[in-house]
């Protein structure tokens, strides 16, 4: 039921909007298993940012590993930058301070240690997750241009792994091939074959969830009707 579950929600984003398509297939899946859409939402949520912070992180070190320095350019809009990231955090803080206080004093003020394992492993697991498509990546590129360093692709792929995870796009398309074009190319990948190994890796990827998703969709259906009337997990995300 999760690989259909995700694999239903990857196809989904890659034919509409990222988010919104997820949740779309989320929703509709998950709520055979009866849980309900307000679950989906928050799992897709926490998912997300998760996924976000481990994947800002590899790129922050790709970066740095091919050009040496990273730093917000004022000129170039870095300072507008900062000003919206605050903005944002002081925004999420109010409300969370404002409707949870009490959640919030628990768990992020007062974090237990079963809290943190949690959030360790869900760190770990969005890296293991990573780990396939930037081996993708690696493996495409290294044969388009086998003359370049493994290291210096693997750090160019950490960041077009985190541009095209940015949701202003269909499953990342477009984006995609114009960060792969740019940081392939700083480490002296041509931009055609960088170009062809962007569009080789997208075109795997969402044949290969297409593929999980129709097989597990279809086991699924097929499962005996007792499982449908077993007790189903209750969640409470306050």
């Amino acid at each position: 039921q999760a690989i259909a579950t995700m694999g239903a929600g990857s196809v989904a984003g890659a034919a509409f909007f990222q988010i919104a398509g997820q949740l779309i297939a989320r929703g509709a899946l998950m709520a055979r298993g009866g849980i309900d859409f307000s679950s989906v939402v928050t799992i897709t949520l926490y998912e997300r940012a998760v996924a976000a912070v481990t994947s800002f992180l590899l790129a922050l070190a790709g970066a740095y590993f091919i050009f040496g320095r990273v730093y917000l350019d004022p000129s170039a809009g870095g300072g507008n930058l900062i000003k919206i990231v605050i903005g944002l955090f002081l925004a999420a803080s109010a409300g969370a301070l404002y409707g949870y206080r009490e959640y919030l004093n628990k768990a992020v003020l007062t974090p237990s240690r079963n809290a943190v394992l949690q959030f360790i492993r869900a760190l770990a697991l969005s890296i293991a997750t990573q780990v396939p498509m930037m081996a993708a990546y690696v493996v495409v590129a290294h044969a388009v241009a086998p003359q370049i360093d493994l290291y210096g692709i693997i750090a160019a792929s950490a960041i077009v792994m985190f541009v095209a995870s940015i949701p202003i796009s269909l499953a990342g398309w477009g984006v995609r091939e114009v960060s792969a074009v740019a940081a392939l190319g700083a480490i002296g990948v041509p931009a055609s074959k960088a170009l062809v190994a962007a569009v080789f890796v997208g075109l795997g990827s969402f044949l290969a969830m297409s593929v999980f998703a129709l097989v597990a969709i279809f086991t699924w259906r097929g499962a005996p009707k007792s499982a449908a009337s077993e007790p189903r997990p209750s969640f409470d995300f306050n």
